[in-house]
């Protein structure tokens, strides 16, 4: 992609300042790095951060699951073809942040496009935005609106407010400005029948914190806190003994 700034990388990710494109032409140079993630339980939104397979989602899209897969959808000459990985991989999870890294076991013949990583503090309200996620899924589904707030407080965590249209199936897939850059990861949506144009993305500041410091993440299915979620025992309903009991 064209840069405007030197890009900064980290070895594991890249970082930089691209330049403005409209919305159909970033859709046809990022899209193929937007992933749909499915779960036996569940489906939602990832995308690409480097090209040895490592994508973002949110945890609670893979909560309580080990057996992940991840379709991709490449660039062919007669349009969109898709490809799907299975065996994925959970590298690190923070479900505090509700950030999840995955690594996608790529053939040899498998190159797909990355995603670049904005600048947090360049996002402003009134910017626009916009995502490419698999809402209900219907994949590949791209939706535009602006920040509606910057600094939205929810629950003690920061999030990036906005009114671009967030479904279920969107959640861990990329918030891009205008120039083509990751500035959040679609987390949430208000609901229905609660209130419209009501969305958040968890801010790309906190993404980078959790890829450089993803060693003090990094998943373990035998640690409860590695995101499993367990259920509450059932309370009981009555006082009384149960039939059958003496003692």
């Amino acid at each position: 992609p064209s840069i405007a700034a030197a890009a900064e990388s980290s070895g594991f990710f890249t970082s930089a300042v691209l330049r403005a494109m409209p919305v159909k032409e970033l859709v046809a140079k990022f899209g193929e790095a937007v992933v749909s993630i499915e779960t036996p339980s569940s489906k939602g939104s990832g995308f690409l951060i480097n090209d040895e397979g490592y994508a973002i989602t949110n945890a609670h899209v893979i909560e309580g699951e080990t057996r992940v897969s991840a379709i991709l959808y490449l660039n062919s000459s007669g349009g969109l073809s898709r490809r799907r990985i299975d065996d994925v991989e959970i590298v690190a999870l923070n479900p505090f942040f509700d950030l999840a890294l995955l690594k996608l076991p790529f053939p040899a013949d498998l190159k797909p496009s990355h995603v670049v990583l904005g600048n947090g503090e360049d996002v402003n309200t009134g910017d626009t935005v916009f995502a490419v996620g698999n809402p209900l899924g219907l994949e590949r589904s791209v939706t535009q609106g602006i920040v509606s707030n910057r600094s939205r407080n929810l629950e003690g965590q920061l999030y990036i407010q906005t009114d671009t249209a967030i479904n279920p199936g969107n959640s861990g897939g990329p918030l891009f400005n205008l120039r083509g850059e990751v500035v959040g990861v679609t987390s949430r949506g208000a609901r229905a029948d609660m209130a419209d144009n009501l969305g958040f993305a968890i801010p790309v500041a906190y993404v980078k914190d959790f890829l450089r410091h993803r060693e003090a993440f990094a998943y373990d299915k035998t640690n409860p806190n590695s995101g499993y979620r367990y259920l509450d025992p059932p309370r009981r309903v009555r006082s009384e003994k149960p039939e059958g009991l003496t003692a």
